[in-house]
């Protein structure tokens, strides 16, 4: 069995408020853009929102993946996000894979997330354009590598948006919440 995280993660700054690590390991990210590819559950606004998105939702349909990136989110990721943005601590409220493709979601318009911070991982490479852009934060995730995670606080000051795709898109996108325990 392969490890599913990087482990030693750095974080760093790529960004205003938007920070960058290494995660899941290539191994992990092909298992579930395998998933991804069979899964034949996709949803349309499930959130019930403006800017619907084509999904599966990982703690539903896939609660072992789901599990496993919870734990690590929570053990490795979000603690050093608290710590860089002098927060409390938070958790993982939302978790689910977002297909782009010409037959589903070609795009997303720019919007804010219903999310206290919000996250998302580059599950595959193999596709044109679908670029997670920041305007007011002039960032995008082109440069970013398959399983490398971003984060930003995502109510208010984090506007963001996706390209037309050309191919299949998929990406894991994560919402959290301040700790309730």
């Amino acid at each position: 069995m392969f490890e599913p995280i990087v482990q030693h993660t750095p974080m760093k700054r790529v960004a205003e408020d938007i920070l960058h690590a290494p995660f899941l390991s290539k191994d992990f990210c092909q298992t579930l853009f395998d998933f991804a590819k069979s899964f034949e559950g996709w949803e349309s606004n499930r959130q019930d929102t403006h800017y619907s998105t084509h999904d599966c939702h990982l703690k539903k349909h896939a609660p072992v993946f789901y599990d496993i990136i919870s734990d690590a989110l929570e053990e490795v990721i979000f603690p050093k996000a608290a710590s860089w943005w002098e927060i409390n601590a938070f958790e993982v409220s939302d978790m689910f894979i977002v297909k782009y493709s010409e037959e589903t979601q070609k795009s997303l318009a720019y919007h804010h997330d219903e999310s206290y911070i919000s996250a998302s991982i580059k599950i595959n490479d193999d596709y044109k354009g679908g670029v997670l852009n920041f305007p007011h934060k002039k960032y995008d995730n082109s440069n970013l590598s398959v399983g490398d995670i971003i984060l930003w606080p995502s109510q208010i000051t984090h506007l963001h948006g996706s390209s037309k795709v050309e191919g299949e898109k998929y990406s894991l996108t994560i919402w959290t919440q301040q700790c309730t325990k």
